[in-house]
């Protein structure tokens, strides 16, 4: 049986963090304010700058050229799902799927280009691509 000391850096820290201020926080930064709180959204930026805030109320010093936030560059890609038919079946994005990965434009994929390999793992050990052609192929 294992057992651990307590840390006492952590211990000293965590018994400064009172439920309700934890509470009020995480109140705060959910709440509609903040709109999500998506990367690269308005709600990002303004719960940074509360946070921030929070900061400089406790007295922590900013550690990056006396700021509280380091520039960090973001991409950002979209695409738009015009048509989605499977076995005659029209689908909607969000509705019936979601589609993630980077954007193609124009891509068509005909049901003899779709191939099933299981989770697609090709180790020593476990191979789902062992006898299977996958090339040119979704």
């Amino acid at each position: 049986m294992q057992s651990f000391a307590q840390n006492p850096t952590a211990q000293k820290y965590a018994s400064l963090i009172s439920l309700e201020d934890a509470r009020k926080h995480l109140t705060i930064l959910a709440s509609d304010e903040f709109e999500g709180r998506e990367t690269g959204k308005p709600g990002a930026t303004k719960a940074a700058e509360y946070i921030a805030a929070e900061f400089k109320r406790l007295g922590l010093t900013a550690p990056v050229n006396n700021s509280y936030f380091q520039n960090v560059p973001l991409i950002e890609t979209s695409f738009v799902v015009n048509s989605f038919i499977v076995n005659q079946t029209p689908l909607t994005n969000w509705k019936d799927f979601y589609i993630t990965g980077g954007p193609e434009t124009g891509k068509t994929v005909a049901a003899k280009d779709i191939v099933f390999v299981g989770y697609g793992i090709s180790s020593p050990s476990y191979d789902d691509l062992k006898n299977t052609d996958i090339t040119g192929k979704v």
